[in-house]
């Protein structure tokens, strides 16, 4: 449970910070050094997916 409340939290603050190209590396870097490689795929690809869903809305 502690490893996916520190994911939220740093999710958050990617997202917070506009989920900009340096706040997802951040993000990833964060989350690199407690998830599994398989997890850590999945939330990569999660945030990728709502990175573009991001920049739709600002378009």
């Amino acid at each position: 449970a502690d490893q996916k409340a520190k994911i939220e939290t740093w999710q958050a603050e990617c997202m917070k910070a506009g989920c900009t190209k340096e706040s997802r590396k951040t993000f990833l870097k964060q989350a690199k050094g407690i998830l599994s490689a398989e997890q850590f795929a999945q939330l990569r690809a999660q945030c990728q997916k709502s990175a573009k869903e991001t920049k739709k809305t600002e378009a």
